[in-house]
């Protein structure tokens, strides 16, 4: 196993009371996947834990009780698997002496990890571990930035009668809902969310189907909404099924006032469906153009500016969530005038903060209460937000 440890190229002289004072280092570990099924995604996720590690570097630091720390980050490859991934939390706590973690990616890598922080009770961040299970667990020292899968329709629901009455299509009875997902674990969360935001707003569910898989053929899906006439038609299928649900309906010329699809940014909806995707309504937990601000950088067009003008791509949510679990630390450890884990941990726990990706306050079992998914309609060929 290569460990790989990332520090800031370099960082400027902080001046104490008129005097030039050296950073000391605060290191923030991670396992990492850059081999096996999440290589792609953990790519993405490294890359924003770097570049916030760099950028808060070179803004000064972190500055405790007026005293300058540089960030480090120290990873190991996980290979995309669960059991490596809790060894590698376990010899960065012991080995490395790290107190503070990183979380790896995807829900059931997390899921591995997080028992192994609560041991030791040392605070583990996560950017890219949506699923409902980790929340379920009331872990003391596991918090997630982004918005967990009980909250992906949550906003475009709230906001389903005004789109309707803007799109000329309000109507006196409840608002009517089909569903068309598939049976993988991240899908099915999506559903049973889906499910319980319906009955809340007073839907009528009309449809509840199932996706194959591969979510290749959709005729028998389109039938039935064609004949049902659903106000709103949702697909959770991942990144395939949501280019063939777009497709499909766009082929099968089914008019459904409201069609919203999970997975647009990583699938890269527009530019794998051309005009097939335009006035798709789509959740997404960042976008560059979302009206969000923060202490570290700006806006998250600034964000988004300056890591394309480092790392040559335009960054992906995934690498805008890592980062911004960087800045919880950041935050954190300047909050807690402290670098004992359990005090910063304590803080971590209390975080209020508006960033580049959005608010961030965490609730009792670590979630991001203050965060909704950014909804966006597919207008001429780009995302245009609606909300918030």
């Amino acid at each position: 196993m290569v460990l790989v440890a990332i520090a800031s190229a370099f960082l400027s002289a902080a001046a104490l009371s008129g005097n030039a004072a050296k950073a000391e280092v605060i290191v923030l570990g991670a396992p990492i996947s850059l081999s096996g099924s999440y290589a792609k995604n953990g790519a993405f996720m490294r890359d924003g834990y770097k570049f916030a590690v760099q950028s808060i570097n070179r803004a000064g630091g972190v500055v405790v009780r007026g005293k300058p720390y540089k960030l480090e980050l120290k990873f190991y490859d996980d290979r995309s698997r669960p059991d490596l991934s809790a060894a590698i939390a376990e010899k960065l706590i012991e080995q490395d002496r790290v107190r503070f973690l990183l979380g790896p990616y995807s829900t059931d890598l997390t899921e591995a990890v997080a028992p192994v922080a609560e041991r030791y009770r040392v605070p583990l961040i996560s950017g890219n571990a949506a699923g409902r299970s980790l929340y379920d667990k009331h872990y003391c020292c596991f918090f997630a930035v982004l918005s967990s899968t009980d909250r992906y329709f949550t906003a475009l629901f709230a906001s389903a009668k005004r789109i309707l009455k803007t799109e000329k299509r309000s109507h006196s009875g409840p608002i009517t809902l089909a569903i068309a997902t598939r049976g993988d674990r991240f899908s099915q969360d999506v559903r049973a969310s889906v499910l319980a935001d319906a009955e809340k707003n007073g839907m009528r569910l009309v449809l509840d189907d199932r996706l194959p898989d591969p979510p290749t053929d959709l005729s028998s899906t389109l039938a039935r909404v064609r004949v049902l006439k659903p106000d709103i038609m949702v697909v959770s299928g991942r990144e395939r099924g949501a280019i063939e649900a777009v497709n499909q309906f766009d082929a099968a010329d089914i008019d459904v006032p409201i069609l919203a699809v999970s997975h647009c940014d990583s699938s890269k909806i527009i530019e794998q469906t051309g005009k097939a995707a335009e006035g798709i309504y789509c959740p997404m937990q960042w976008i560059k153009s979302a009206a969000y601000r923060g202490k570290w950088f700006g806006s998250a067009a600034n964000f988004a500016r300056h890591f394309e003008q480092k790392y040559g791509y335009e960054p992906p949510y995934h690498a805008a969530q890592s980062a911004a679990a960087v800045v919880v630390y950041a935050d954190a450890l300047e909050r807690a005038e402290s670098i004992e884990t359990e005090e910063v941990l304590d803080k971590v726990g209390d975080t209020k903060l508006d960033t580049f990706y959005g608010p961030v306050a965490f609730g009792p079992s670590g979630e991001n209460i203050a965060k909704e998914m950014v909804v966006t309609r597919v207008v001429g060929g780009r995302h245009v937000v609606i909300q918030p």
